[in-house]
Formats: C-alpha cells, structure tokens, sequence
C-alpha cells in the first residue's frame, strides 16, 4: 500500500476536520440544530429575502451566502424552507447552492436534508449530484450510510446512480462506509468494483495494488480502538493535505503567472473584461491576481474604470480571508473617504487578524476623525503587528490633517500612554509609536522625543525620535517654548555625531532650526565640514544652512571670527567663504551708517565670486562696492576702482557702464594709477596666444578712458597699441606678390 494521489486528501480532510468526525464513532445519534423562539416578523421577512436571494437569479457565490445566512440565525423555518429547496424540481442552481453550502457548514446538518439530499445524488446534473454527495459526507451518521446501501442493492437504480453513492462514500471516512465498499468488491470482475476500489482508496486515503491487498488492510485495521482508527485516518489525511497544498500552490503559482503574461499581451481595449473576469474568478489565486493587477494600475498613476472599482469593493465580503485582506489595501488605494464607514464597520465584525490590520492600515488613508475611536481600541491588542498598524494609521489620521483639535488631543493622549505601557526592549513597536508622535506633533511629547535620542537605545527608536523632533519644527504647526527649543537642541547637539547616516540626518535637520548657542553652532559646523560625496554632502549643506542662519544673527566680528576659521584643505572653501561674506553684506546693508564697512565687504564678494567663477555676478558686486566707496569718499576706493578695472578688461565685460562707474563722480580716479595698475595686464599678453586680446583690451581702454589720463599715458597707450599691431603684423608674414610666383618673368628680348 501507498498513499493515494493528492487530490484525493483534501476534500477527505475538509470533511474529517470540519466536522470533527470520528471515524469509528458511527453509534453517536445525528446531531440536530436547536429551534429558536417564534420568529419575530422582521425575521420572518428576512427570512423570505433570504429565501428569494436563493431562488433568485443570482450568482452561485450570491445564493450560497443567502444559505449560510439563513443556517447561521436557525430560524425554526430554515429546515423545511432549505428541505422545499433542495426538492424544488425547477430550480437546479438553487439546490446546488443549498447543497454545496451545507456541506461548507456541517455544523448545520439536520435531519430534514438527508431526503432531499439522497435524491439529489441520484440526478443527472453532475453539479448537483456533486454537491450533494459532499453534503451527505458530513452526516456522521443519520442513518445516511444506510439509506445508501439501499440505493446499491436496488437494481431499479441506474449504473449512474450507483457510481453517485459509490462516490459518496468514497468521502466518508467511517468503518461502515468502508465496509460497504469491500462488499462492492466480492466479485472482481463486477463492473462496480473498479469503481468501489477506487473510493476505498479515497475514504481510506491509501493506494491498493488490488483487491486482495484491500481485503488485507481491513483485515488488520477493523478491529482496531476507535481512537486509534481516527489518529490513523487523520495522520494519513494530514500528511496528504500537505502535499496536496504544496502542489496546489505550485500549480496555482504557474497558473497566476501565466494569467499574468497574458493580461500583458492583451490590447487595452479588452483588458477591462479580462480583469472583471479575474476578480469573479472561483479561484482565489486568480481573485488576488485581478487585484494585484488593479493596484499596479493604481501605483502606475493609471485610473481605474468605476465598474472595476465596484467589482473590487464587492469582494470586501469574500470568504477567503487573504482575498479580503488584498481587497481591503487595494481599496484603500483609492485613497475614497468613502470607504471609511465600510472598514469601520468591517473592524467591529472582523476575526482575522490579517485583515484587522489591512482595515487599520486602510483607515490611516481614508479615515478622519470618525475612525479615532475604533483605532484605539486595536491599541491595546496583544499582537504587537496589528498594534503597529493603529499607531501608523493614527499617525496618517494626524499627516493628513483630517484631525480636529479635540481628536489631536485624544490621539496625543493614546499615544504617551501606549509608549509608556511597552516594554522598553519591544523596539518595533516604540519605534512606531514615536513615528506617529512625530506626525502628530503635540509639544506634550518632548520628553519622550528626548529619551529616545539617547545612545543606548536601538538605531529605529533614535531615528523616530529624532524624526519627530525635527517633525516638531515644521513650518505651521505650534511654536515651541524658548526655553524648550533650547533644550531640544542641547539634547540634539551630540547626536549630530551619531553613527546612524538617518539619526544623524534627522538630528542636523532639527538643530539646524534650533541651534543658538556656541555649543550648537560648534556642533553644525563640525559636520559642515567633512568632505566626500554620497548622502552625507547633503546632511553637511543642512549643516551649514544652519551655520549661515545662527551666525546671521551674530555680530559680523563673529562672522569674521568663524570666517577665519575656514581650512585651506576644505574643498568647499570658497563657496563657503562667499556664503559667510553674504552673511555679513546683509547685516551691514541693514545699517545706513555701515556703507564704508559695506562696500569693502561687496569687494571682497566680487573676489569670491571670481574665484568661482562667478563673472557677471562678480562684475555686479564691484559696482556696487565702487558706488559704496566713492558715497562715502573712502581711501579704499582707487585700489577696488584697479581691482574692478583689471577684472572687466581680462574678461572683456569692460563697457560703458563699467567706463561711467569709473570716471563718473567724487572723487575722481588717477588716471595714471589706473593705467600703470592695468599696463602689465595688457603688456603680458603681446604674445603669439594672446595679442589679439591686448589689442581688445587697448581700444577698449582708449575708446572709454575710466579717467582723465595725462599726456605721458596717452603716449604710452599709444606706443603699446602701436606694438602691439606691429607684433601681430610680424605674426602674419610678409604681404602677398605683386603677381603669384609662377608667374612668368620677362627678359633680354
């Protein structure tokens, strides 16, 4: 003997388990359901709309949930009613549905459908005959066993109807079940007993190489203690109901992955049909695959048409608790307010923890203020997961700023009370909970935002709390007390060390908006001025903004001071220099009585931004430096007056503007100290490389003098101008022949 093929063990095992048969225990009496009370006549109509659901032109999926509907109230009529159906003659899909829903709910069997159902069996339709079989397996007893016996030895019966109970008792697992079996097998050569021995195997759930090998485990086994028969039978279901999931699983893996190919290679005028029939599917994998499809449109940006909206949100009542849970984050997906009301009524009903949390989660998207009351009550859930998804959902509730001010309070409440409840090692969850403190932003949670910061607790914990401080300083929500500010950046300042890249990050963005004392500054600039590429030059920008906005309230001496500070190996020095001078150009340009000290600065500005490369920006601050100097008659003015001659003649910006800014106003400019400060420019580049641009630099000086020149350096500009050309010249060559030198020349006739 070997155990039977996979399919066979999982209708056995259903059976077995669902009902809690035992499989020597067939003495026990037929277990019948209670009567309720007299029906009430709101019952008595829900009832009748129960029963029309059934008969009614409805999906199979729709009349099976008017049945379970029915069995789960046990209305005193729901016996004869369902018995009525499951005669009824015209209505095939309504007894089938009766049938295959009592055979999903053998805790509901009665002894008014064992008639009806055996008639059943012996119908031609196999849909209903099927169904049937299945309802009659999970009588234990009931006389059921009995009443097919009868059918095999009535000769009246046809060989179908005869292969029907055959195949009934092939999903039962009792000893008499079997027994009437092996009788089916006297004669091998019977036409029945192919049919019998293969049911044997399925009610067994063995393989037997024939007849005799039956006969030789039944020998062995009938006798055996009825709790020892059942463990026999279970084991072996068991064991094959493992296989039968692996295989299943396989299959049903290929199947989705090749539905998917071929949704892909569908034009898009039909995908929508596809996809409809992929969420009617009866296969649950394929179910979920039409609903991985509708949120990978979803991701994409793609909008999904209303009829597969709706076909979505009907799947919210399957019964298959994975499918809802799909269908619950694929309808959060829609990001509709309007299935708030759903998921919430769904939380109050909902036993799965899966989907709990899937409701959770979704609430967080779609709820308001009406879904703080059902998260809270998931707060205190034993399941550490499902109560990570009401804190994230309360935080969502809060970043989405569908809470009132009475429901940030309760939630900030919730929240201080839930982290004080955890236990300190429970990280996962601490760590959620101060995510959601930072979203919701109540300065209530500076003490816990503080404490975890501190080193010794784990990486997740100190990038929430840090998070959520810097959460706490975003631009609208409550100001925070001086005195709180500042002790949110002395806490901050040496976790701006931290060796987490996002506590670190976290930490700098925060003390970047709070920092104010030297301790804090010291702390930004030490990070401002690492060096390398990668996240950390954004995390040394965010520093040195915060760097910029401290010392922008500072006297400039301090500026100055930091300013100096600036390494020579630093390969952001020049940037940073120009970003400090600015510091100090705002401040002085604040003061009117500071225009000296101003233009001085703008100076200096117009040098960083040479360096940098910076040349029309440069050319600006010159101006502007010029026009500072000569308002106050400064004695700095002739030497920025050369640095902005020489800068506009090099880089051939020198035009009337520069010409005006110049040789316009008091004091006027010593032309002669102007021409010697430029002349070696100029004379340098009277050279192969370069004469072309000496030239330029010498009509352009003479064209627009920036002074009054004296006569010794007109002259002068002329004999380097005259050079200059005679340089070039000699650079050309010779000038061209009278006549090309193949010519011919004439001679002595």
């Amino acid at each position: 003997m070997k155990p039977v093929a996979w399919h066979i063990a999982a209708p056995l095992l259903s059976v077995m388990l669902a009902t809690g048969v035992c499989p020597a225990q067939t003495s026990q009496p037929q277990a019948t359901t209670q009567a309720a009370p007299q029906m009430s006549a709101a019952d008595q109509a829900r009832l009748n709309d129960l029963v029309a659901l059934i008969e009614g032109q409805n999906s199979p999926e729709a009349r099976r949930t008017g049945v379970r509907e029915l069995l789960r109230h046990q209305w005193p009529e729901t016996p004869p009613r369902l018995a009525a159906i499951l005669r009824g003659p015209n209505n095939m899909a309504a007894r089938t549905a009766v049938a295959a829903a009592l055979s999903e709910s053998p805790q509901f069997r009665d002894p008014a459908y064992v008639e009806p159902l055996v008639e059943m069996l012996l119908l031609a339709d196999a849909s209903a005959s099927q169904a049937a079989a299945a309802a009659l397996a999970a009588y234990r007893d009931g006389g059921v066993i009995e009443h097919l016996r009868t059918l095999l030895h009535d000769q009246n019966q046809t060989r179908a109807a005869h292969l029907a109970v055959v195949d009934c008792l092939g999903m039962m697992t009792q000893r008499e079940a079997v027994a009437t079996l092996l009788e089916l097998c006297d004669d091998p050569q019977a036409p029945i007993c192919g049919p019998a021995l293969a049911a044997l195997e399925r009610a067994s759930a063995l393989h037997f190489d024939d007849v005799a090998a039956a006969r030789a485990w039944w020998e062995a086994s009938r006798t055996l203690p009825a709790q020892q028969w059942q463990l026999m039978q279970l084991e072996r279901l068991v064991r094959q109901a493992r296989e039968s999931d692996r295989r299943l699983q396989a299959l049903e893996t290929r199947l989705a992955k090749a539905l998917r190919e071929n949704y892909v290679r569908t034009p898009d005028a039909e995908r929508a049909t596809l996809l409809q029939g992929y969420l009617t599917d009866p296969s649950a994998t394929v179910r979920l695959l039409g609903l991985e499809v509708v949120r990978s449109h979803l991701a994409e940006g793609q909008a999904i048409a209303p009829e597969i909206a709706q076909q979505v949100r009907s799947l919210l009542a399957d019964p298959q608790h994975n499918v809802r849970e799909a269908v619950v984050r694929t309808v959060a997906s829609f990001r509709d307010e309007g299935d708030a009301a759903q998921f919430i009524q769904m939380l109050a009903s909902e036993r799965r923890d899966e989907v709990r949390r899937a409701l959770a989660n979704g609430l967080g998207y779609v709820g308001s203020t009406t879904a703080v009351e059902p998260l809270l009550r998931l707060l205190d859930h034993a399941d550490d997961l499902t109560t990570n998804e009401a804190v994230t959902a309360l935080g969502r509730l809060a970043e989405r700023g569908v809470l009132d001010a009475a429901s940030r309070k309760i939630v900030a409440d919730a929240l201080l009370y839930s982290l004080a409840a955890t236990k300190r090692e429970n990280n996962a969850v601490r760590e959620r909970i101060l995510w959601a403190m930072g979203l919701v932003s109540d300065p209530c949670f500076v003490p816990a935002l503080v404490a975890g910061i501190a080193p010794e607790e784990a990486v997740t914990v100190r990038q929430a709390a840090a998070q959520g401080i810097a959460a706490l300083l975003n631009p609208g929500e409550q100001q925070l007390a001086a005195e709180v500010r500042q002790a949110l950046a002395d806490a901050l300042a040496p976790v701006t060390r931290d060796g987490d890249f996002g506590v670190r990050k976290a930490a700098v963005d925060a003390l970047a908006v709070l920092a104010a004392s030297d301790t804090h500054l010291e702390a930004l600039w030490t990070v401002s001025v690492g060096t390398g590429q990668g996240p950390d030059a954004a995390v040394r920008q965010k520093a040195w903004t915060g760097v910029l906005r401290v010392l922008g309230g500072r006297p400039t001496a301090d500026v100055e001071a930091w300013l100096a500070r600036l390494s020579d190996d630093d390969p952001e020095r020049e940037q940073r220099c120009l970003d400090l001078l600015l510091v100090i150009e705002k401040m002085l340009g604040a003061k009117a009585d500071k225009r000296g000290e101003l233009g001085l600065v703008r100076a200096r500005i117009a040098a960083q931004r040479v360096a940098l490369g910076q040349k029309d920006e440069a050319l600006a601050a010159f101006l502007q430096s010029v026009a500072d100097l000569r308002a106050i008659r400064s004695p700095e003015l002739p030497r920025v007056a050369l640095e902005l001659l020489r800068f506009a003649l090099v880089e051939e910006r020198y035009d009337g503007r520069v010409a005006s800014s110049l040789a316009t106003g008091e004091p006027g400019l010593d032309g002669r100290a102007l021409w010697e400060g430029v002349a070696g420019e100029i004379e340098r580049r009277v050279n192969p490389d370069e004469v072309d641009r000496a030239l330029a630099m010498l009509a352009a000086f003479q064209a627009r003098p920036p002074a009054s020149m004296p006569a010794e350096v007109n002259t002068a500009l002329d004999q380097l101008l005259k050079r200059a050309r005679q340089f070039k010249a000699e650079l050309s060559g010779p000038p061209p022949a009278s006549q090309p030198s193949s010519a011919p020349t004439s001679g002595p006739g």
